[in-house]
């Protein structure tokens, strides 16, 4: 388990409970996923809207599961992707979900879920171990695998100092995307981490300097509303019809603008449209 020693850090509200723990170490949770409403995708007459707690048909879902490299063989990573996949098709929710296998287990950036199609910038996210109110996947894994966590923080560890506060998130999407969400956990209820959470869409990467490599000049920015968090854990995200490529989360309120999410939803544009009257 992670020591969060440095006190500036309790402010993040990931303070490892007694609960998470036995949370983490329980093999067959009690707790099942959140139901998500099935919804069309009806046209919007704003360029931009903000969606708080629904999900429409034609996503794909995606959750981040570490192998211990020490108890599962390059060999046998196939197999085990399948096996948990096999598991989350079983689930009852309106999204498919997917496996989207990271390399550590903490601290790991950079993550790519759905061969390219979800791409987390390399230094704004990272994997976490804990949370406060997300609950565990109801299904059974094999020794060395487990289900991780995203947060945007790097978590102390005896190398790294950590964070005192949150970061702006980066994502790219392989192709354009009409809708994006993610199932957020704001920390203690007394007092959470953060307070709201603002998407900004693009066509063209966002805050990237001109001249570095890869850079393509944002076209087509727009800002959504911000989505005020009203509960514990939330689903959370932005929906434009005319598609996006790229997304910048900002976070802000709260004790430290720090959030952990366990879930990672997508529409892409053909999708969408497709689902559109």
């Amino acid at each position: 388990m992670i020591n969060l020693h440095r006190a500036s850090l309790f402010a993040l509200a990931m303070v490892v409970s007694a609960s998470a723990i036995a949370k983490e170490t329980s093999i067959t949770p009690t707790t099942t996923t959140p139901i998500i409403p099935a919804l069309s995708s009806d046209p919007q007459t704003l360029d931009v809207v903000t969606i708080d707690g629904i999900q429409s048909t034609g996503s794909n879902s995606y959750v981040f599961i570490y192998m211990d490299p020490k108890k599962i063989s390059q060999s046998q990573v196939a197999k085990e992707l399948a096996t948990v996949n096999n598991q989350l098709a079983g689930l009852n929710s309106a999204s498919p979900i997917s496996a989207c296998k990271v390399s550590f287990d903490f601290n790991s950036s950079g993550m790519n879920c759905g061969n390219g199609l979800m791409q987390f910038n390399t230094y704004d996210f990272y994997t976490y171990k804990q949370s406060f109110n997300l609950q565990s996947l109801p299904i059974r894994f094999n020794a060395g695998v487990k289900e991780v966590l995203g947060a945007n923080f790097v978590t102390p560890t005896a190398s790294f100092i950590g964070d005192n506060a949150g970061r702006v998130v980066h994502i790219h999407f392989g192709v354009p995307v009409s809708q994006f969400l993610i199932h957020v956990d704001s920390g203690q209820a007394a007092a959470p981490s953060v307070g709201n959470i603002q998407f900004t869409v693009s066509n063209g990467a966002l805050d990237v300097l001109p001249g570095s490599v890869g850079y393509v000049a944002p076209t087509d920015v727009a800002d959504s509303n911000v989505v005020t968090l009203t509960a514990p854990t939330q689903f959370v995200g932005v929906q434009r019809d005319q598609g996006f490529t790229d997304v910048r989360i900002t976070a802000s309120g709260g004790q430290s603008q720090a959030f952990v999410a366990d879930l990672f939803s997508v529409v892409t544009s053909t999708n969408f449209n497709h689902l559109a009257p």
